[in-house]
């Protein structure tokens, strides 16, 4: 193990063999973390999401350093749809353990996929306005913006648990079971959707027929890849639980009652007032039941409202920076071609770089790198184009020296000979009034050294003989 005093490994679990403290407590504590780990991950294994969520951060609560227990409670919130929580429990691991660790794997999946990312957040988005909807009673506009919701985000189970919610409400209860259904099959504890079921199927008989759950009491040593896709449950009601207890305590007086009158008839009389004061009692506390459900469910969507925000954001924050990675990387590559003398292929890099995404000394690097390699680029097209023009091959030249054109914008001189070689190709190709206008550009404005080559008074020329 780790000796958490010095950070050296240890043979032996009661001293460190390196500082010599005493690290049996340590030991002790580590132990319940891996014990806690291996029970989370069967529950994983068993779909069990909810229970191994639970048990999987208790074993983080006594050994952080468990990366283990990190990347798979990573994988678990993936599969339940919380990506920002994966995201952070894989790359805390990974600045734990370098070597051999597969959280280095999944952050690197989500550089590579930032199209999943934005689906991921973009059904964020989508459902805190169904949240709001629901709130406001339109449930009809709730259930639409739910289904792109999944849409994006199939196993979303916040979602999935709003919609059945909805359809519920709407007494659409086959397509409310459907949903309950598909939430089971992905998180097989999942409280909220068993509060549901129990609410729709009452005896439980349907149960069986619509869940298949699959059970394991295996343990396992080593983390499992699982295949992953996202979702989150939603907090059950303890209030709600102890109304229908009290509901449920008040339905047996009621028997109780009864079956005192139809045993001894002769105090019916005595005991009517009291039976007919039990059921009063008892539809008044079904109402409060009502009454604390609908305010439970409202509660619920604020507080789920402010956490899936919170969310969004974090998404949000993780996607921009790894833009911001992938466009530094771009940076760096250019740079590199740019040494090797591989103009073409870095402007062509250049080109598609995010500025937006850099700042600072990465944004001073940039914009010295495009004006070196855009000189360096349009004078090679240049000297290209102006042989292309020799040959008397115009189409060609303009192509390239259109080109040339474009990367000039740091050099002048280069940008008015390029116009200048661009005006003979149109010439040649019939575009006189094109040609007209870059010849005239170069005879007002090339003042520079013409010792070799006189562009001023050939541009000229070339204006006189049009």
């Amino acid at each position: 193990m780790i000796c958490p005093i010095c950070g050296s490994f240890s043979n032996n679990k009661n001293r460190c063999s390196e500082c010599g403290s005493d690290i049996s407590e340590f030991s002790k504590i580590y132990d319940i973390s891996d014990k806690l780990y291996n029970k989370g991950l069967s529950y994983a294994m068993a779909n069990d999401f909810t229970r191994a969520q639970e048990v999987l951060e208790k074993s983080i609560l006594f050994n952080k350093n468990n990366v283990n227990a990190r990347n798979v409670l990573g994988l678990v919130y993936y599969e339940t749809g919380m990506i920002s929580l994966s995201l952070k429990q894989w790359v805390i691991s990974s600045n734990i353990s370098k070597e051999n660790n597969p959280a280095i794997e999944y952050v690197e999946y989500f550089q590579r996929n930032s199209k999943e990312l934005q689906n991921m957040n973009e059904s964020l988005k989508i459902y805190n306005q169904s949240v709001r909807s629901a709130k406001q009673k339109s449930e009809d506009m709730a259930i639409i913006q739910l289904k792109k919701a999944v849409d994006l985000n199939p196993k979303f189970i916040l979602a999935l648990n709003l919609l059945s919610f909805c359809y519920m409400r709407e007494n659409d209860n086959e397509k409310a079971l459907d949903i309950i259904k598909k939430v089971l099959s992905i998180d097989a504890t999942n409280p909220q959707a068993l509060s549901y079921f129990k609410e729709l199927c009452p005896d439980g008989t349907r149960l069986v027929e619509s869940i298949k759950i699959v059970k394991t009491n295996k343990a396992y040593d080593e983390p499992v890849k699982f295949e992953p896709k996202i979702s989150r449950k939603v907090r059950d009601s303890r209030r709600s639980k102890i109304m229908e207890m009290i509901i449920f305590l008040a339905g047996c007086i009621c028997t109780a009652a009864a079956m005192f009158i139809l045993i001894f008839p002769g105090v019916a009389n005595e005991k009517q007032e009291e039976i007919d004061k039990i059921n009063s009692d008892m539809m008044i506390l079904q109402n409060k039941y009502e009454e604390e459900k609908a305010k439970n469910n409202e509660n619920n969507f604020e507080e789920v409202a402010k956490e899936n925000e919170s969310l969004r954001l974090e998404i949000a924050n993780y996607q921009k920076q790894t833009e911001i990675r992938s466009t530094e990387d771009q940076l760096i590559s250019a740079s590199a071609l740019s040494e090797k003398k591989s103009y073409s292929e870095a402007v062509a890099i250049i080109d598609t770089i995010n500025v937006n995404n850099l700042s600072g000394e990465k944004l001073d690097e940039y914009n010295q790198l495009k004006e070196k390699v855009y000189k360096e680029e349009s004078s090679n097209l240049l000297k290209e184009g102006t042989k292309l023009v020799t040959s008397k091959k115009y189409q060609e030249a303009k192509e390239i020296l259109d080109k040339a054109l474009l990367y000039a914008v740091y050099d002048e001189k280069t940008k008015l000979e390029v116009m200048y070689y661009l005006g003979k190709a149109l010439k040649e190709l019939g575009d006189t009034v094109k040609a007209k206008e870059y010849f005239s550009q170069v005879a007002e404005n090339y003042n520079f050294s013409q010792r070799r080559h006189n562009f001023k008074n050939w541009a000229k020329n070339e204006l006189n003989s049009l």
